[in-house]
């Protein structure tokens, strides 16, 4: 009996382990995206970031990829990320992948980010369901 109180003891300690770590999770995610937004009204654009967002707009996704592919400064990476998300839409967990790794969004293509968050959050749903 003495073991039984002692094994049930130790499984809630599991148990309780393995929620907090979720929740901690979903707290990361939500402070991510919060210093996404941030960096978005912090950042002045360059010449660059006019060019890329202006690629974006016309869905030219693979010339941003193109000339991105050396991955030369952060708005490099950046874009090459966002330009990767909207190319893979049919995969949407490769999109979401692509999104997760930007690390901010212009506000000129904000509303084009989550209308495809939005498409990827209800593709997921459907696939998982």
């Amino acid at each position: 009996m003495k073991y039984l109180s002692l094994f049930m003891v130790a499984f809630l300690f599991l148990l309780a382990g393995c929620g907090n770590s979720a929740e901690e999770k979903k707290e990361e995610t939500v402070k991510e995206e919060s210093n996404a937004n941030q960096e978005t009204k912090a950042k002045e654009l360059t010449d660059e970031d006019k060019k890329f967002i202006a690629l974006l707009e016309k869905g030219e996704y693979q010339t941003i990829i193109d000339e991105t592919i050396g991955l030369g400064s952060d708005a490099q990476v950046n874009f090459y990320f966002l330009a990767n998300a909207f190319k893979a839409v049919p995969d949407y967990s490769l999109s979401q992948t692509y999104l997760n790794k930007t690390k901010y969004i212009p506000a000129e293509i904000e509303d084009e980010v989550n209308k495809l968050k939005e498409d990827i959050d209800a593709n997921l749903e459907k696939e998982g369901a």
